[in-house]
């Protein structure tokens, strides 16, 4: 957790409008659609439509993408990763992988 992986392929776009990018060695990770974009999607049509449309160009099967990662399962040879500009551009020296090790006072980009 925490690794950022740069221009990794794009192999399949999910049901659930998130995508799954080879990261090497046979591993795969899934972008879940909500860590496809920093915002969150808001409402209205004209607001969906945009959405879906910068989503279809930019997270094609074939495009490459910078990604970090959040979460791994070893045996299933997995991970969950994120696409959000500001968690994939950011470089802390001390990301956060785990609730447990968070110490009161600390500050970190998410």
């Amino acid at each position: 957790p925490g690794a950022k992986y740069v221009s990794m392929p794009i192999i399949r776009s999910m049901d659930g409008g998130g995508i799954l990018v080879e990261l090497g060695h046979g591993v795969r990770g899934l972008v879940p659609a909500t860590h496809l974009f920093d915002k969150a999607q808001t409402s209205g049509k004209s607001a969906s439509s945009y959405r879906s449309k910068i989503r279809s160009e930019k997270f094609r099967v074939g495009n490459k993408i910078d990604v970090r990662c959040l979460q791994v399962d070893v045996e299933a040879r997995r991970a969950i990763l994120t696409a959000k500009k500001t968690l994939v551009q950011s470089d802390p020296d001390d990301p956060i992988t785990n609730y447990a090790d968070i110490e009161a006072g600390k500050v970190a980009t998410g």
